[in-house]
């Protein structure tokens, strides 16, 4: 059974958008039967972002300049952040214009480390100093990357933050690597643990 309104064109450019498919996209708004033509939406910013495709956030961008009050917003940062983008992280935080640049908050930080990507927490860590934000690895955070079952990423987070930011490795943290399905991360976590 399909699921309700599954075809309609906003969903169906929403699935386009969350599979970066940017061809689709642009084919869809522009050059498609007009039935299927939808505006642009915040939600449809997100789902570009949740792709991680920085060609088709910035196309949808550059599509919507006629609508001054669409602008991406922290969902669009965080949904960025989880991707693992970091250039599309940092084109959403330095490269828009000053009207439009977003801040880093502490979701963002967390979503970010569900990605795993260390390069772009170390940056995005580095970024919220640099501007007077301050951002910390909570126990929240801590999950997230355990979540993420990058093993490498999890240790660096262990070995750099552990004493200053006081984690510890209780239940919820194990739930979270156990989910991740990344038994050398869980053992490792339970190693440390002892």
């Amino acid at each position: 059974m399909m699921e309700k309104n599954s075809s309609s064109p906003s969903h169906m450019l929403s699935q386009a958008a969350r599979s970066g498919q940017l061809e689709l996209v642009n084919w869809l708004m522009f050059v498609g039967p007009k039935r299927y033509r939808v505006p642009i939406t915040d939600v449809l910013l997100d789902d570009a972002a949740r792709s991680g495709n920085l060609e088709l956030l910035q196309f949808l961008m550059c599509s919507c300049r006629e609508n001054a009050r669409l602008c991406p917003s922290i969902q669009t940062l965080a949904m960025a952040a989880q991707s693992g983008n970091q250039a599309m992280v940092q084109w959403l935080c330095e490269g828009l214009p000053v009207s439009q640049r977003l801040l880093p908050n502490q979701g963002v930080l967390n979503y970010a480390a569900i990605s795993g990507n260390k390069a772009l927490f170390q940056w995005l860590f580095a970024f919220s100093k640099n501007t007077n934000r301050s951002l910390s690895i909570t126990q929240k955070t801590w999950r997230c990357a355990c979540a993420s079952g990058n093993l490498a990423f999890v240790q660096w987070l262990w070995l750099s933050f552990r004493e200053h930011y006081l984690l510890v490795i209780d239940h919820s943290i194990l739930d979270a690597a156990v989910s991740s399905q990344q038994f050398p991360l869980v053992k490792w976590l339970m190693q440390e643990a002892v």
